[in-house]
């Protein structure tokens, strides 16, 4: 359902979020930026929707993606591992509009 499943991760380090679907409503008003947080190692399914990928010293890894399961849109993000980063703007942007994209509210 979710679209990925979890591999391993690392301790927490500066690294950059690459936004590379601007044609997607969750992320369309949103810039690259750098967080500091776990990188989470991640098995994603190819027919997600991918949304952001970190940069884990030169490996892009999917770390944000939206997908249809049944009748329902599933929203993922491996961000947001403690509170300072899941109020960091740039988060919480993209989690608040994925929220709003699964309950329809934005199409």
């Amino acid at each position: 359902m979710i679209g990925g499943f979890y591999l391993y991760d690392t301790k927490s380090e500066d690294y950059q979020i690459k936004i590379v679907n601007k044609n997607n409503v969750v992320t369309k008003e949103q810039n690259d930026f750098i967080i500091h947080s776990e990188k989470y190692f991640l098995q994603s399914d190819p027919t997600n929707d991918v949304l952001a990928f970190g940069n884990f010293s030169g490996i892009d890894m999917p770390i944000a993606w939206t997908r249809n399961y049944g009748q329902g849109r599933v929203f993922y993000t491996a961000l947001a591992h403690t509170v300072e980063e899941l109020f960091s703007e740039e988060s919480l942007e993209m989690i608040l509009n994925g929220i709003d994209w699964c309950a329809e509210k934005i199409i």
